[in-house]
């Protein structure tokens, strides 16, 4: 069983550009969730959702998960 955060030899082992590359092939809108839990009125989440978020572009060589 590995450890959530990774052993540390293989932590060790990681590069800068291993982890950007990591999360330029895996981080996209199309495969997060966002949870919001506060007593913030709806229209103002929404304006700061899409304040910070929508610019944010899928990749365009994007893998589904039929893919893998």
């Amino acid at each position: 069983k590995y450890p959530i955060i990774g052993r540390r030899e293989d932590l060790n082992c990681i590069k800068l550009n291993d982890v950007k590359n990591f999360y330029n092939e895996n981080y996209s809108p199309s495969n997060i969730s966002i949870a919001v839990v506060s007593s913030m009125p709806f229209t103002e989440v929404i304006q700061l959702v899409n304040k910070y978020f929508s610019t944010w572009e899928n990749k365009v060589n994007e893998k589904s998960i039929s893919d893998e």
